[in-house]
């Protein structure tokens, strides 16, 4: 598993702890929108993933929780260049 795999299933569980906390709220449906958007991401759309995260977070800030580091974007985004991807 790739590293940027890997923190994408870390994420999606974390996102789904929150979610809980936002059960049956408008908020609880954002947040399951973000856990679909996030299986289906490839790192080339990272950014406006987090954008989504950026502007979630101003209602529900523990989202926030998920973003990777600035390192991991870096090694991810290397390795898909060097994958000629």
């Amino acid at each position: 598993m790739s590293e940027f795999s890997a923190w994408k299933t870390r994420a999606v569980v974390k996102l789904m702890q929150i979610k809980k906390k936002y059960a049956g709220t408008e908020l609880g449906g954002e947040i399951d929108k973000l856990i679909a958007r996030l299986k289906r991401l490839r790192a080339r759309d990272l950014h406006s993933f987090l954008a989504a995260v950026s502007a979630l977070s101003e209602r529900a800030p523990e989202v926030l929780e998920i973003a990777p580091t600035e390192e991991e974007v870096e090694r991810w985004l290397r390795a898909r260049g060097e994958r000629g991807g």
